[in-house]
């Protein structure tokens, strides 16, 4: 055993053995458009359970049609790492309540550190990090000093709580929020970080599990690098597949051969990045581009829509605002006074340094990045830059997540993508391999995560959420337009 393994190995022991978890119910209230909103107090390190405790803030779209018994939650993890689940409910919250019929509460919260439950605030860094181009050394070093810079202000700012806000403790949280609910088993939805969110709860509660879906799946073993070289492949992917079927369309944002239209914007913003109106100065980069090509391929609740439309005004006016504007909103959401929204990239930083255990250096992401050129030329840096950087930054030692290994975990529904752009569907696989007698459910649109864009996936996960029916081998969903 190495000397890492002896240091982890207490705070792993202590955390073996779940505690108990309040039972106290939360304090719903109204907070507009019909979601009622709540806090519910945990504990700050679960391996400390009557220490210090935190806030999470919930957020539920309560059940349309209850029936006449109790009526169970539906616990959502919209993923990231750093996404808010108050914000995600709100725009996603209808459609699931849809595909659960109505009959369930549609609850989800924002994970530790994330949004409103004791964030983690240390946006310095944020503006080199997201300008850079990843695919020039000048770039990726601009970025290396970027994430030391962030890291340095997170650890001045906030100190060992770095350091409690990864996913072993966030699945106690979850099962914290089941309890609360009042449900004796959770019934769960994870989409893309949220399935290593859920698969992690099923093995350490696995019979706390009522159903799972997992839609998007990370792989359930892997290192940062590993999900990295991954990341650029399927970006690279998600971008050639856009591209193919955007040539079919009429009016492609594009342009008529969309390759070359996507190639020109990037080729003119490396060589000149326009001053953008109205920002005191401020540029479209190649590295805000690739946020909104990012949002192109994923096509996550309509973003191919509006990053299609800011292409297109900027192809047809020359005017980088809108362009800009969205792909300052995408990272992070820069305030004119260069303040952020939004605490995401934050937290996916340090929640990844303490989910993998290797720390690759700013050479080793350089290596890398240049490894997948060859068959990713046009988005595998931005791919391994943007999943790789932040580990060569971190401030605290890793409390990796543990395999998945338990017999006693019932069926689980997955989710694949065969054209995801972010999450591969060899991840739902390898997860199903993991998770035995597991059912894949594959959905041949374009996209990343499928049951807020598939009305057919929305129809058959609600369907085994409800019931636990799980739908036969082999099953698939046909492919949508793009939004």
């Amino acid at each position: 055993m190495t000397r890492r393994f002896l240091v982890l190995a207490p705070v792993l022991a202590a955390l073996a053995a779940p505690p108990p978890v309040s039972a106290a119910r939360p304090d719903w209230r109204a907070c507009g458009d019909g979601f009622q909103c709540a806090t519910l107090p945990v504990p700050r390190d679960w391996a400390r359970p009557g220490g210090a405790r935190i806030g999470l803030s919930l957020i539920r779209l309560p059940a349309s049609r209850p029936g006449p018994g109790r009526t169970r939650s539906l616990l959502v993890n919209f993923g990231g790492p750093g996404a808010s689940g108050v914000t995600s409910l709100r725009q996603a919250g209808p459609l699931l309540r849809a595909a659960t019929r109505g009959r369930m509460h549609v609850v989800s919260w924002d994970p530790r550190g994330v949004g409103e439950s004791a964030p983690i605030r240390c946006p310095e860094g944020n503006d080199a990090f997201y300008d850079a181009d990843p695919a020039a050394p000048e770039g990726l070093a601009a970025m290396a000093a970027a994430v030391r810079e962030r890291a340095a202000a997170c650890v001045a700012r906030h100190g060992r709580w770095l350091g409690l806000i990864g996913t072993d403790q966030t699945v106690r949280d979850l099962d914290a929020i089941r309890a609360a609910v009042g449900d004796r088993r959770a019934t769960f939805l994870g989409l893309s970080y949220g399935t290593r969110v859920g698969s992690v709860y099923a093995q350490t509660f696995p019979r706390r599990v009522r159903a799972m879906v997992l839609d998007g799946n990370m792989p359930p073993v892997s290192t940062v690098t590993s999900v990295s070289i991954g990341l650029a492949s399927a970006f690279e992917g998600g971008l050639d597949e856009y591209v193919r079927r955007c040539a079919r369309a009429a009016d492609c944002p594009l342009g008529p051969d969309p390759a070359a239209g996507w190639d020109e914007i990037a080729a003119r913003l490396r060589a000149d990045p326009p001053v953008v109106p109205g920002t005191g100065g401020r540029r479209l980069t190649i590295g805000l581009f690739n946020q909104v090509t990012l949002a192109l391929i994923i096509n996550y609740q309509g973003s191919s829509g509006a990053a299609g439309a800011a292409i297109a005004e900027y192809r047809r006016t020359g005017d980088p605002t809108a362009l800009y504007e969205l792909g300052s909103a995408i990272a992070g959401g820069r305030r004119p006074d260069g303040s952020y929204a939004t605490n995401g990239t934050e937290t996916f930083q340090f929640i990844n340094c303490l989910d993998w255990q290797d720390r690759p250096t700013p050479a080793q992401v350089a290596a890398t990045a240049g490894s997948v050129r060859g068959v990713a030329p046009r988005l595998g840096a931005f791919g391994v830059a943007f999943a790789m950087m932040g580990s060569t930054a971190c401030p605290v030692p890793p409390r990796p997540v543990p395999p998945i290994s338990s017999d006693a975990i019932p069926p689980v529904l997955l989710v694949g993508n065969a054209n995801d752009a972010e999450t591969p569907l060899a991840n739902s696989q390898e997860m199903g391999q993991a998770l035995r007698g597991s059912r894949l459910l594959v959905w041949r649109g374009m996209g990343h995560t499928a049951i807020t864009t598939s009305p057919c996936v929305a129809r058959i996960a609600g369907r085994y959420l409800l019931t636990r029916a799980l739908p036969p081998v082999g099953a698939t969903c046909p492919d949508r337009p793009l939004d």
